[in-house]
């Protein structure tokens, strides 16, 4: 399932950092494997996590949030949806 074009502007929208389309998920996991997710979005504050999954449940897409990608196994075929990163600001949560 790609995205539709007025998610894909919806998420450039809200998101301040770029947004990554069909972005290799090999470069974002500890073990280096992974086939393209649709997008890709690294945000920043718990505003944009709302707005984000608001966003990707409104249109049933499927998302996943990831840290820094340790523990995590993506299929060589990609992901079909929205891949959320927490940005640096997040690495202080406990």
């Amino acid at each position: 399932m790609s995205l539709n074009s007025s998610l894909k502007a919806a998420l450039t929208r809200v998101v301040s950092s770029p947004v990554l389309w069909d972005a290799p998920l090999m470069a974002w996991t500890t073990f280096r494997i992974g086939g393209p997710a649709d997008a890709l979005v690294t945000l920043l504050d718990g505003k944009e996590i709302q707005e984000v999954i608001g966003l990707c449940e409104d249109e049933k897409v499927v998302w996943k949030l990831i840290g820094r990608g340790s523990n995590i196994v993506a299929p060589d075929h990609g992901f079909n949806g929205v891949i959320i990163v927490l940005g640096d600001s997040f690495k202080y949560i406990v």
